[in-house]
């Protein structure tokens, strides 16, 4: 009886511990995803955001992009992966300083994301 107490106890510790490890590693391929993005935004030149962003608004998106596995590849077999958001925004109605906010979410099996923001100058004035 004690034996069976204690193997169904640590098969629960077993199991918590499985699904704690694939959170975290989609936690982490989800950051690396929206941190791949913010990089992008901060590699554009001015004219690339005007763009994205013309003159007469002041802010863009949500923007939903394809779904992506880990490495940031596009799925295209229908099978599940990461969906990446993305808004830009200018910051005070600046034409030089913009606001990135970049979303990831995955289903494992709930809905689950992380997001980050980013500020950035779009000349070499800033």
């Amino acid at each position: 009886m004690l034996f069976a107490m204690l193997a169904v106890g640590m098969t629960g510790s077993t199991i918590g511990a499985i699904k704690l490890n694939l959170y975290s590693r989609k936690a982490s391929e989800a950051m690396a995803l929206v941190e791949q993005r913010l990089e992008e935004f901060r590699a554009m030149t001015g004219s690339e955001i005007y763009e994205l962003l013309p003159a007469d608004q002041d802010s863009v998106g949500p923007e939903t992009e394809v779904v992506f596995d880990s490495a940031g590849n596009e799925i295209t077999d229908g099978s599940s992966g990461y969906t990446r958001q993305w808004s830009l925004e200018r910051v005070n109605g600046s034409y030089t300083m913009y606001q990135a906010k970049v979303k990831v979410t995955w289903d494992s099996p709930e809905t689950h994301s992380v997001e980050n923001v980013a500020y950035f100058c779009a000349s070499s004035s800033c």
